[in-house]
């Protein structure tokens, strides 16, 4: 289990990532607790009401040999990967207090303008919980360059066999369809080569983030499919513990209704 803190303007939220163990999370010094991957549905931790989230995800094997998993993947996907590797996509990676403000910066501004190119304005990465995990030695940042230029960002949250695939981006404002074939073929070949930088940590069970349905799956459900992967469902719990958390949640629900 994985626990950080991580302050904003107003409250203090405990994080808990990975087989989280609920009677001994139960503390002070914090207004909210957030439980990532919940094995079971909890309305309830310690004293605390939650409210579950189910989340579906697909969780690839970094355990199995390299050659397994690149069987895993379906044959446009290799195709794609050896088509990059051909046109030496370069690959850098980032890992704990390695991750320097600027590369968070500069991750944060294609992140946000990726999604207001799609027409969706108002995204942004959550800098402050990436800063704590970086300290702590449990973010990962990869890139990949073509050109001199970083068109592809991926980050992860790690915890000794544990991973889970946080964010993506691409280079969106890109005019020449051409270019934009290649950054995609350049985000296969990049998780590829998450898979097997993980898999040299000793990471072993390695979690896509999260897919909108598995019976009806969306084009991003098809692509994390794309590189096999076995179907799991579990649950992110939400829990107010202050005062202050619980009132401002009443609050936000009357300002709803």
């Amino acid at each position: 289990m994985s626990e950080f803190l991580v302050k904003s303007k107003h409250f203090t939220t405990k994080h808990i990532w990975f087989d989280a163990e609920y009677e001994k999370i139960i503390g002070g010094g914090y207004d909210k607790i957030i439980i990532h991957g919940a094995p079971i549905m909890e309305n309830r931790i310690g004293r605390f009401s939650c409210i579950a989230i189910p989340q579906e995800t697909l969780i690839s094997d970094l355990s199995l040999a390299e050659e397994n998993l690149w069987g895993l993947t379906t044959k446009t996907v290799r195709n794609e990967i050896n088509r990059s590797k051909r046109e030496k996509v370069g690959i850098k990676t980032y890992k704990g207090k390695e991750i320097s403000d600027t590369i968070l910066d500069e991750f944060n501004g294609m992140y946000h303008a990726m999604y207001e190119e799609k027409g969706m304005p108002g995204h942004y990465l959550p800098i402050n919980e990436l800063k704590v995990y970086a300290a702590n030695d449990a973010l990962v940042i990869t890139t990949a360059i073509i050109g001199d230029k970083t068109v592809v960002y991926h980050s992860y949250i790690t915890a000794k066999n544990h991973s889970r695939f946080l964010h993506s981006c691409s280079e969106f404002r890109v005019a020449d369809n051409a270019m934009k074939n290649a950054i995609g073929r350049a985000n296969k070949y990049l998780h590829w080569n998450d898979w097997l930088y993980l898999k040299q940590m000793g990471v072993k069970e390695y979690d896509w983030g999260g897919i909108a349905s598995y019976e009806s799956p969306n084009g991003i459900d098809k692509f994390k499919m794309s590189f096999g992967g076995e179907y799991r469902k579990y649950y992110n719990l939400f829990c107010n513990c202050s005062f202050m958390a619980r009132a401002y949640a009443k609050i936000r629900k009357l300002q709803k209704r």
